[in-house]
Order: structure tokens, then sequence, then C-alpha cells
């Protein structure tokens, strides 16, 4: 009977424990927490009027679409399925076509700009609206065709060899990419194996960096054609100026010219004359002729010359994958006469990609404008039909005055006959461009530049080349460019 009694009071003092418990809950849920806290789905909840939310509808299993192409411009593939998983067969192309993930999804270039296309879930217009995963997931994606063509690309790959660098080839009128090569590069379909992403940091001979469109350097004296056109459209020179240099002087590594700014000695040691015209000093590379004329044509005018040929802007060009802002100067302005005279000569603090120099060189060689570059060129449904083909844009109108760009294309091409840049010439062809040794500032040896362009029947094709740490613009770069612009000419 004790017994009874005790579980008795155990079972009553449990009872007003849960209770105890149960007021307490009620109270926190309808008095104890303010109302402005508790959210109305909530508060229907703590009345107990509502259901439980329901459990999330599966996400479908997206890796049962068979993901669409990527294919070049002539047909050649460039991405492709076959049942075990994705193909990649242009090594070279790996920055421009990207990776997926583990779930089949894209992630860089043009598998992740363009993913949705790939795998059939985007609406079919170049606006690329967003996406609602339909109920019926697609049997087959689109493909996706690009502005590539495969016999450049590999030349340009060819050309760079396993060097750091990067190569780009445009059509100078519509932007149209024919080749985007840099190295080093990594393996696509190693990308989904954790092991070897694992290892990739601390690896030299692997990049996830595009360093085509994302890389930035000092572009050396190719950047002597923006100085070029700036003082050819503002009148502030003609190709027939003249250039006094002065007084030779020599040192412990030969003889150069000095142009002097605010106590800052800019040297020149690329040429014996002492008297140049414009023509020629662009041809040798000469510092001290364009150290002055970036200094006496003022801050305002340089920036806006740059700006108009896509430097110092706030924004990348317009490009289907991920591409980097030139950088004109630290705070984008040109102000300080020294800082004015060494960016007028390509050194300073300007940072530019091959991409914006290819771009800048396509304006100058053609009708001044700055065209968007682009890669895909087409989006065709699994029946072979057409979707959507690109139009070609501008990035940048502009108004040049036509005998100024004449006269700097005619001083390019001057540079290649005669001058520094005649590693690049094509036999039978016009061809017109620009060395560049650019100092890095760590000691180490400059990279080696050239960029240019060729004109072909039809066409003007922009390219430009530059090799990390590869010295001579003239002796490393300049042929790179000969061997991609000699691919350019075939039918």
């Amino acid at each position: 009977m004790a017994q009874n009694r005790r579980f008795l009071h155990f079972t009553v003092v449990a009872l007003l424990i849960l209770l105890a418990l149960s007021l307490r809950m009620v109270y926190w849920q309808l008095v104890g927490v303010p109302r402005a806290e508790i959210a109305p789905a909530q508060q229907i909840i703590a009345l107990g009027t509502a259901s439980p939310t329901p459990p999330p509808t599966p996400t479908p299993d997206l890796r049962l679409i068979e993901r669409g192409g990527i294919i070049t411009a002539r047909n050649a593939p460039l991405a492709y399925g076959n049942g075990a998983g994705r193909v990649y067969p242009l090594e070279s192309a790996a920055h421009i076509v990207g990776y997926l993930s583990g779930d089949e999804r894209g992630i860089t270039g043009i598998e992740g700009a363009y993913d949705d296309e790939l795998l059939g879930l985007a609406t079919p217009e170049p606006e690329r609206d967003p996406v609602t995963i339909p109920a019926e997931l697609p049997v087959r994606g689109y493909e996706v065709r690009l502005t590539l063509d495969e016999r450049v690309q590999q030349a340009a790959a060819a050309g760079l060899g396993n060097r750091n660098g990067a190569v780009v080839a445009l059509d100078a009128e519509t932007g149209a990419v024919l080749a985007m090569v840099s190295y080093p590069r990594f393996d696509p379909v190693q990308m989904q194996n954790a092991d070897y992403v694992a290892g990739l940091e601390g690896r030299e001979d692997v990049s996830l960096v595009n360093r085509a469109a994302q890389g930035l350097y000092p572009p050396g004296s190719t950047w002597k054609t923006v100085t070029l056109l700036a003082a050819l459209d503002s009148g502030h020179a003609n190709p027939q100026t003249m250039f006094e240099f002065g007084e030779q002087q020599r040192d412990e590594n030969g003889s150069y010219y000095v142009y002097t700014v605010d106590g800052f000695d800019v040297v020149d040691p690329n040429h014996p004359e002492s008297r140049l015209n414009l023509t020629r000093t662009y041809a040798v590379s000469a510092n001290a002729a364009f150290a002055r004329m970036g200094d006496e044509m003022g801050a305002r005018t340089m920036e806006n010359y740059a700006e108009r040929l896509g430097f110092g802007r706030s924004e990348p060009p317009p490009f289907d994958i991920d591409a980097s802002v030139a950088q004109l100067s630290a705070d984008g302005s040109l102000d300080d006469n020294v800082l004015r005279a060494i960016t007028a000569i390509g050194q300073g603090e300007l940072l530019v990609s091959p991409l914006s120099v290819a771009l800048m060189t396509a304006a100058v060689a053609t009708n001044g404008d700055v065209p968007a570059p682009y890669l895909a060129s087409a989006l065709l449904a699994p029946d072979g039909s057409v979707v959507w083909e690109r139009e070609p844009e501008v990035w940048i109108d502009n108004d040049f005055d036509e005998k100024a760009l004449q006269d700097a294309q005619n001083i390019m091409i001057e540079a290649v006959r005669g001058g520094s840049g005649v590693n690049a010439a094509v036999s039978g062809f016009s061809v017109g461009g620009k060395t560049g040794t650019a100092e890095t500032g760590d000691g180490s040896t400059p990279h080696a530049w050239f960029t240019g362009f060729i004109r072909l029947e039809g066409r003007t094709v922009a390219i430009a080349v530059i090799v990390e740490n590869g010295g001579s613009g003239a002796d490393v770069a300049a042929p790179i460019f000969r061997t991609v612009a000699q691919a350019a000419t075939q039918p």
C-alpha cells in the first residue's frame, strides 16, 4: 500500500512538472516573445491553427540531361559527353571552355557562362532570362558555337609553348575571338577529382587563372600606341614632327639619352640618333620622345585617350567569361608629371591584360571604335537548328580623326617594316605593330610583349602576345605573333 502511495505521489508530481513546463512553453510562445519578433507563420503555428511546413521538393537530377556540346567556328568539338563523362579534346582551350562541378554544373568559362543553355533549361534568347527548372527535364541541352578558329588557336598554343604567358587574336572589326591561349593551364576533366584539385596549390605547371583575359601586367612599349594616337588626334604631333634628344650619356651599360621631368630621368637607350621624326621614334621605341609627349600633353588629355581605348575605366570589357579591369594608375589620375611621363612609355602604375591590349590595337587598326569581344557566336537546338546568332557590338564608340588613325596605322606598319617589329612581318601581307619589353619592378627579367594587326582579304586581325619574364619583345614575342598571324591567313 505504501508503495502504491509513493507511486501515486510520484505520478502527481510528474504531472505537475509537465503542466508547469507546458504552461511555460505556451507563455514564451504567446506572451514572452514580443509580437514584432514572431513572423506571421510562426504566430499561426504557435496558436495551433496551421500545419508544419511541408518538406522541400527534391531537386531534379540534372545529370540525367545530355549536356550540350561546345564547338568551334568550324564545328570542331571543344566539349562533349561520351556516356562516361565530359570530354575536352583541345587542351589549349581549357580556360575558355571551363569545367564542371561534381553535380555537373558549369563553374567557369563557357561551361559556366552558358550552363543553363547547355542543360536545355534556359529561355532560348540571347538575353538568357532567369531559369525555372521545368517539371519534366529536357533530354538534351543546346549546343554553343564559339568564334574560335581551332587552327589559329593551335598555332597560338604552339607559338607560346610551355612558357608562362598568353596570346589573344580577334577580328578587329567585330571583336570575335579567334584564339585565346593561357599557360600554364589545367585539365578540365580532372577538376572533379578531389586529389587533383587539392594538389593544385603550389604547382607551377597548373593555373586556373586565364592570363589572356584576367592577367594584369605592365604593358611596356606596346602602350606607346596609345600615346601615339593621343598625340596625333589631339594635334600635338604629326608623322614628321622632329624630336631632339640632346647630348648622349654613357655608363657601364652603354650609351643613352634622357628626358628629365621634375628631376626624374627617363632613360632612352633604344637608338643612337640624336634627332628623329615621330614615325622613327615609334619604330625604334624612343623613350625620351614618348615621355616628353606624355608630359606635354597633360593629364586630362592622356586620361581621356586612355579611357577611350579601354584603360582606366570602372568596368572590364563586356565578355562571355571573366575579364579584368585595365588599370591606368592607382587612383585613376595622371596629375603627377613624373607618373604621366613614365606612363606614356608603358611603365608606372599601368596594369593591362592581353585582351585589353588586343582591343586597343583593334581600335587603332580600324575605325577607332573598340569592339565588344565575344566568344559565343550561336546557340543551336538539339536538332541542329539555330536558336540565336550573336550580332557584333561596339564597346566604346569613338570619333577619332580619320587622318590621325591612318597616320597611326602607317606608323605601326613602318615599325614592322623597318623597326623593332621586323620579326613579326608576314610575307605578302600588310602588318603593323609594336614591341614591348616591360620592366617588372622586382629586378626580374622583363616581360616580352608584341601587339599588332595583319590585314587580310575582308578583315583585319589584331593579336597581342605576352611571355612572362621572356626578355626582349622583339626577339621573343614578335615571332609568336608571326606564327599566329600566318595561321589567320588560311582561308
